[in-house]
């Protein structure tokens, strides 16, 4: 079987209001491939969302704050939002929350705590409300380690998320890098024993040339940490390109693998393509 999928069409807007962009409004407007129902969960069918639009400022020369509709400060945050620690956390494509962000900056440390009331937008009753602290530290110029929380809820259901992740340039390899996210993830529904699961992302970038780059990465999730839970894999391959300036493109191949104790499904196969232009 093959699907087409028009994944994420979207315009963003920064717009500065100092030379040194201290003060910025951040607005989205993303087109949806398929009009859709009930986008929001309010039996309504619309044609485009809004993913981010938000207003940042520095309170002081070390406080950084965001006030408005934004990604949860929360792990990684690659361009992937199919990875396994992105929209399977609920860190995805579409998990934006209205809140606000206070970040703390130092010279070798910075931290983030982003208190949110969900997306005002859903109604209230799925809505989930929480709050995340993100920690990250400088090991070396090109070393950093860092930790995040979260905990988010509604009445059906309730979430907590913890990561470790690091950030690692290649010493010898100008443009070359590591990433890696371990991290765990809780849920509980209404009248329900909560399950605890796992997941873990680690990818690399390495320089070929000037503007290309090999990319590729290993993924793996599973809902219940225990040996008959059925297990998620995934392992991407391909090219992060700049042929333009201000030009960005993805080109890769994701191979898909579950597995229990007892079955293993045939592998499966997703070709991804990114295109970002900025002006």
């Amino acid at each position: 079987k093959n699907r087409w999928i028009h994944m994420q069409r979207d315009i963003n807007l920064v717009l500065s209001f100092d030379e040194a962009s201290k003060n910025i409004v951040v607005m989205n407007y993303g087109l949806l491939s398929i009009p859709e129902t009930d986008y929001y969960g309010d039996g309504k069918k619309i044609n485009a969302v809004s993913r981010e639009h938000y207003f940042r400022f520095y309170m002081t020369e070390k406080l950084l704050v965001a006030a408005g509709l934004m990604d949860k400060a929360y792990g990684l945050r690659t361009a992937d939002h199919t990875a396994y620690s992105r929209g399977a956390i609920g860190i995805g494509q579409n998990n934006q929350v209205h809140g606000l962000l206070f970040h703390w900056i130092e010279e070798n440390w910075d931290t983030s705590f982003h208190l949110f009331a969900g997306n005002l937008i859903e109604p209230q009753d799925i809505r989930k409300s929480g709050g995340a602290i993100q920690l990250e530290y400088s090991l070396s110029e090109k070393d950093r380690i860092g930790s995040s929380v979260l905990v988010e809820k509604n009445k059906q259901i309730e979430s907590k998320r913890f990561a470790i992740h690091n950030r690692w340039g290649f010493p010898t390899s100008s443009g070359s890098s590591l990433l890696f996210e371990i991290g765990l993830k809780q849920d509980q529904a209404a009248g329900s024993n909560a399950t605890l699961g796992t997941y873990s992302l680690i990818q690399s970038v390495i320089n070929l040339v000037r503007g290309y780059n090999l990319l590729t990465a290993i993924e793996r999730s599973q809902s219940e940490s225990k040996f008959s839970s059925p297990e998620l894999q995934r392992w991407t391959f391909g090219v992060l390109m700049f042929p333009f300036q201000r030009t960005e493109v993805r080109l890769t191949a994701v191979q898909y693998k579950n597995f229990s104790p007892e079955t293993v499904s045939e592998d499966r196969w997703q070709h991804q393509g990114q295109i970002h232009v900025s002006w």
